[in-house]
């Protein structure tokens, strides 16, 4: 099939991306596990461009595993997007949609969001 926009070479370079973060060894197998999962239920290589972005930012900003992000941590994270002057709005909404999404798999076994991110308000 002719990959006319390149999302097969754009999804490798958003992989090397995570692989060479600052994150932890743990955060970034639970990106690629994440991925994986994406993958499985159909999400497609442009949306998951997007979460490996995202997320590793996210993962970087929080400074710590995932899993020990209190709802406190993420809330600082989220006031600093929100009040970046360089962020256009669809952008700070887009990162509340993908920390709710990632926490919800992570977290909340794909059946609820978990208290760390059931605050996140997702519309403009």
């Amino acid at each position: 099939m002719l990959d006319l926009h390149r999302y097969g070479a754009k999804y490798e370079s958003g992989k090397r991306f995570v692989l060479n973060s600052s994150l932890s060894q743990h955060n970034k197998d639970l990106i690629l596990k994440f991925d994986q999962h994406m993958q499985l239920i159909g999400v497609g290589k442009p949306r998951i461009m997007k979460y490996f972005d995202k997320i590793t930012r996210l993962g970087i900003w929080l400074n710590k595993d995932f899993e020990q992000a209190t709802k406190e941590d993420i809330e600082k994270v989220v006031i600093s997007i929100h009040q970046r002057t360089d962020l256009a709005k669809a952008t700070k909404i887009d990162y509340n949609i993908i920390l709710k999404r990632f926490y919800k798999w992570l977290l909340g076994h794909e059946e609820e969001y978990p208290r760390q991110v059931k605050w996140l308000k997702t519309l403009g």
